[in-house]
């Protein structure tokens, strides 16, 4: 074990067990984190040394306040299956063809994971809570005793929409990539094209339907499903999905609403390349309500020359921005030639001149930018975290999508919560570095969206009405009597009964 403290046999310990992602990690971490706010629980998170090391400040605030969540350690394989040396984490494989390598890698820690939950840690662990990705989890705990909880990073919504179109099969009858059908099955009208649908139902892809007919299985089999989501936002979507799966589920998000301090902001995901002070004052000078904050994720992969439409496009709006211009990962390459192309362009001389923009490359503390009055929209990859921390701010969205759900998520955004404004993307863009997407974004359609999302008008307002109502249900559901608050409370609960049964 981490520590030479002795912890009562009594206490309910759980392992948690993130998925080596930072769109998986953070909001597991910050589950976990709650779970050890909890009388009579402990928790053990599993982590690589690399990922350890990002999330120790973290752990650190959360010991100050007397927090403990302990820690085991992982021995990555990144070079036994030819990756480089610490590369533990999907932002870190270096081209597309090795993330392969890394998904090899990830399921031969099922032996170190084993022999953790059955000799290694004490007192004996009550319940794994395991990312949805980590197949071998079911037979880890099977073997061990214990029930497994699978952590969905990716909204309900998306979940049922993928397994109505899964399961009835419609693809077969959609041959035009952007032909719209509509979902079997669903309570009410969605409708997607083939290309936006692809990123959760890549039929065509060589392994994809077998994978997906293990998830489905491995979800059968699990003692429940955890989703960083609440109620008031997707209680029909919740409930649907419990039937059809025929499992627990239990919605405890938005979980980054529980990182209420400003260091805990600050310190939620990787250590920031820009200076927080810096940032903040920035902030603080311009007047409520009137900033864009840009943010296309980690997993970013457009060319350089897509990314000069968007930047063009946030300077064409007029109005003031902040982007932050991610590569996935440390991807030097891309850095540079972006910042040549930019230099040609003038375009960094002219914003840092008018002082209308702050261009940030690599990470900022988002949900820090996010809460501050000063911004009044959110230019958006649609990843489920950044939607969720975008919605918890009550702010509408203007939506530019890439791959896997982030289509299904801007669906949510603009047609089923109305709060977003799509900037026009159609094609679904594959995943990983190396990836020439092309231009499919030009600067005219950024800067019409983002008018459209910040101007005046009854349906813009409207628009802004409705994401600050979300935003007020989304703190609700996280308090004391919440719905999210009071399903943390269940999990512990539930779990207790299946250990005292089984004795």
């Amino acid at each position: 074990m981490a520590t030479d403290e002795v912890i009562p046999d009594e206490k309910l310990h759980f392992v948690v067990l993130p998925f080596m992602a930072q769109g998986h990690a953070i909001p597991l971490v910050d589950f976990a984190k709650l779970l050890a706010e909890r009388r009579d629980v402990i928790v053990t998170l599993l982590l690589t040394p690399v990922n350890h090391i990002r999330v120790k400040p973290i752990l650190g605030r959360s010991r100050d306040r007397g927090v403990r969540i302990l820690v085991e350690e992982l021995a990555f394989p990144a070079e036994e299956v030819g990756l480089p040396a610490g590369c533990e984490n999907l932002d870190l494989v270096p081209s597309n063809p090795l993330l392969a390598n890394f998904m090899a890698a990830t399921a031969m820690l099922q032996p170190q994971v084993e022999a953790l939950l059955q000799k290694s840690i004490s007192p004996k662990p009550r319940c794994l809570v395991a990312d949805s990705v980590f197949m071998f989890a079911a037979e880890v705990a099977r073997k061990s005793g214990i029930p497994r909880i699978l952590f969905h990073p990716i909204t309900c919504f998306t979940y049922l929409c993928s397994h109505h179109i899964l399961t009835s099969k419609i693809l077969d009858t959609v041959s035009d990539e952007f032909e719209y059908f509509d979902v079997p099955g669903m309570p009410h009208k969605i409708s997607f094209t083939r290309s936006q649908a692809k990123g959760m139902a890549e039929i065509e892809t060589p392994g994809w339907v077998e994978f997906n007919d293990k998830v489905i299985e491995s979800e059968k089999a699990a003692f429940g499903l955890i989703f960083n989501t609440f109620e008031d936002m997707e209680h029909t979507y919740l409930r649907e999905y419990e039937k059809v799966r025929q499992t627990r589920i239990w919605s405890v998000g938005p979980v980054s609403l529980f990182n209420k301090e400003f260091g805990d902001k600050v310190s939620r995901g990787k250590s920031s390349t820009v200076d927080v002070d810096q940032c903040s004052k920035w902030l603080d000078a311009q007047e409520p309500g009137t900033v864009v904050y840009a943010c296309l994720g980690s997993s970013c992969n457009l060319t350089s020359a897509q990314m000069l439409e968007l930047g063009l496009g946030l300077e064409a709006s007029g109005r003031s921005f902040i982007w932050v211009v991610g590569f996935g990962g440390d991807d030097e390459d891309a850095r540079k030639s972006l910042r040549e192309l930019f230099a040609q362009n003038g375009f960094e001389e002219r914003v840092n001149k008018s002082g209308r923009g702050l261009v940030v490359f690599g990470w900022a503390p988002q949900v820090l930018i996010l809460s501050h009055p000063a911004v009044g929209g959110f230019l958006t990859h649609c990843g489920w975290n950044s939607t969720l921390e975008g919605i918890s701010a009550g702010l509408p969205a203007v939506t530019w999508p890439f791959f896997y759900d982030n289509f299904y998520n801007e669906k949510l955004l603009v047609d089923v919560l109305r709060i977003g404004v799509r900037v026009g993307v159609k094609l679904t863009v594959k995943f990983g570095k190396g990836v020439d997407s092309g231009i499919q974004v030009h600067k005219d359609d950024v800067r019409d969206a983002i008018r459209e999302l910040m101007g005046q008008g009854h349906e813009r307002e409207a628009r802004r009405k409705r994401a600050k109502e979300l935003a007020e249900k989304a703190k609700k559901a996280v308090e004391e009597g919440g719905s999210s608050h009071s399903n943390m409370g269940k999990i512990i609960e539930d779990v207790r009964k299946f250990n005292k049964d089984s004795c």
